[in-house]
């Protein structure tokens, strides 16, 4: 797994949540290639992409788990509730487009692009990005 892969390291509240966002503004600020296809990691966003996160991360009860629980635990809560693709599509948006032109069908589309990365980097990479994402964005809610 490579570094950008990686789980932060252990914190907690709000400076997990500003190291979070950092390391995904420095790493990932630009584009992000899976497979050759670029990507750009949505990091500032709609309230509609907001929302939708939300529920689904309610909805799959990843919200509950993630506040007790290590990255290694969030993970096998996204694997298990078969949700990966749907924050996927919340966490990345093609290089197209901006993050603020997120919309729900972009993250179907996203969702279903990514559906077909076969490579062992590009689904390391995924399910970094998604451990990465749900992290940063709950603990924002929860700092915010």
């Amino acid at each position: 797994m490579s570094e950008v892969c990686k789980p932060p390291p252990a914190a907690s509240g709000p400076a997990l949540a500003a190291s979070v966002l950092t390391r995904l503004r420095d790493e990932w600020a630009a584009v992000l290639q899976i497979e050759g296809k670029p990507y750009r990691i949505i990091l500032a966003s709609t309230s509609d992409r907001d929302i939708a996160l939300r529920k689904l991360l309610r909805s799959t009860g990843i919200d509950e788990t993630f506040l007790l629980s290590s990255d290694a635990r969030v993970l096998a809560e996204i694997i298990k509730t078969g949700s990966l693709l749907e924050i996927l599509g919340c966490a990345l948006i093609s290089s197209d487009f901006t993050a603020l032109e997120w919309t729900p069908e972009r993250a179907k589309e996203t969702a279903h692009s990514l559906a077909s990365i076969a490579s062992d980097k590009g689904k390391q990479t995924l399910l970094g990005v998604a451990v990465l994402f749900v992290n940063a964005f709950l603990l924002g809610q929860l700092s915010g």
